[in-house]
Formats: C-alpha cells, structure tokens, sequence
C-alpha cells in the first residue's frame, strides 16, 4: 500500500518568530503543509497556525476575496489537531 502525501497551499507562510512562535510573512508567499510537516509541528505552532488563517478567513471575507484555498488549509490543521486530541484520550483510557 503506498502513502499518500497531503500538499496544502496558501496565500501565508509561517515562519519562526519571537518566543518560538511561528509568524505569519509575506501574503505572497505560498505555504505547503504535508502529512510529515503536520505531525511535526508542536501544539503550540498548529494552534497558531489555526489562529491564523481563521483571521485569514475573516479579513479574505471582509475584503470579498476568495477563501478556499485558507479554508482547506483550515481543515487539515484542525484535522491535525482533532487526532491529536483523540490519540491523547485514547491513550489517557487506556490506562
């Protein structure tokens, strides 16, 4: 069975900022967000991440632009952060 790799863009990058917290540049640059690169983010940064496009999302609407590409990206990071929470209570029942 082979793997098959998720490959989100959009219109933000997050990079490294002050505190170790990731900040958001340019809206020119294009971010690609795979399975490995979501696993890898600490909670921290995926919550971060998820606050950003949410803002994203709200300014897009306001400004009437398009959302769908922030929207998708949206969806795997909370994705990422829902099976999280479910492998967390899945090992807390365990014991």
């Amino acid at each position: 069975m082979t793997k098959k790799q998720v490959v989100l863009s959009s219109n933000k990058s997050l990079k490294s900022g002050t505190g170790g917290y990731p900040m958001a540049s340019d809206e020119n640059e294009n971010t690609n967000f795979t399975r490995d690169k979501l696993q890898k983010m600490s909670d921290k940064e995926l919550s971060y991440a998820e606050n950003t496009l949410i803002r994203t999302i709200s300014k897009l609407r306001k400004s009437d632009e398009k959302t769908i590409d922030s929207e998708v990206e949206l969806c795997y990071v909370q994705d990422e952060i829902f099976r999280r929470s479910k492998m967390s209570s899945y090992k807390t029942s365990k014991k």
